[in-house]
């Protein structure tokens, strides 16, 4: 069994739309997909459709994007109720705080010469969540850089020279909320994110998994992850993270399905809805 549970849609960051997404899972020989959009929800009704239509189990998905400081998290949330009430307050309110990162980098940005407006920004967001990936975006759409990989490593990531940090959204809150909407929360990529040290903290919180099979963790990474989930009895998650053609990792060569997860780590998951919905929680 094929198991994809990190992929994009063009509703955050990604450049393909749900039902080619699950052509293409359907194409590739993926059995399982989440769709993990960055801070909605919004390409989930239309991937449960297409899911129905091409004959591949959908997980409804998310992944919030959080920081302490300048430390970066992002939890994914299996199983979400996406219409539950909570989850849309909650990622209505952190909408705001990236908004005005977005502002200010914007700013920066045309100190640096650049011509990318807010205003632009807003009507891009329209259809997708907004957050600096339509910074990375406009910058491509405009000339200025080949990719938004491009983007990323010249001007609007951290350490570039229009990043701006933005308020906190504490990775604690993003994992009460997961729960909330009846999901099963997830550290993303811990290595790449260098928050490793924080698992047992995240843990105290209601973290139940870590993502340990994915592109851009090597072999070390994933025997040190395996570990780690040993250790603490975390769920073992992975996945792609694949935001389609010249989207984010493209220059990595990642693709729809090239990272697989064991099938007794989807049992698992699904064990773990299930006793939650007995107790009452996850």
């Amino acid at each position: 069994m094929k198991i994809d549970l990190h992929v994009h849609s063009h509703y955050s960051d990604g450049t393909l739309s749900p039902r080619k997404l699950m052509e293409m899972a359907k194409e590739k020989g993926v059995d399982v997909l989440s769709l993990t959009d960055h801070d909605n929800v919004t390409g989930i009704q239309e991937m449960k459709q297409y899911a129905d239509l091409y004959g591949v189990e959908f997980i409804p998905g998310i992944e919030i994007s959080g920081n302490y400081g300048k430390q970066e998290f992002h939890i994914l949330g299996y199983y979400i109720d996406h219409q539950c009430e909570a989850l849309h307050q909650g990622l209505e309110t952190w909408g705001k705080i990236r908004f005005r990162q977005v502002e200010k980098m914007c700013r920066k940005l045309n100190e640096l010469g650049y011509g990318i407006y807010l205003h632009s920004i807003l009507e891009m967001a329209k259809t997708r969540t907004i957050g600096i990936h339509l910074l990375g975006l406009a910058l491509k759409e405009s000339g200025y850089v080949q990719s938004i990989d491009e983007a990323n490593r010249k001007l609007v990531s951290k350490q570039s020279p229009a990043y701006v940090e933005r308020e906190n959204i504490e990775p604690g809150e993003i994992i009460r909320l997961i729960q909330r909407s009846g999901g099963i929360p997830v550290l993303a990529h811990p290595c790449i994110s260098t928050n490793l040290h924080y698992i047992p903290e995240l843990i105290d919180q209601g973290l139940k998994g870590i993502e340990v099979h994915y592109p851009r963790h090597t072999e070390a990474d994933a025997i040190t992850l395996l570990q780690i989930a040993k250790t603490y009895r975390l769920l073992v998650t992975g996945g792609s993270d694949y935001h389609g053609p010249l989207g984010a990792h493209s220059e990595d060569g990642v693709e729809l399905g090239c990272v697989n997860i064991p099938q007794e780590s989807l049992l698992r998951m699904k064990d773990m809805i299930s006793g939650g919905k007995e107790n009452g929680h996850i």
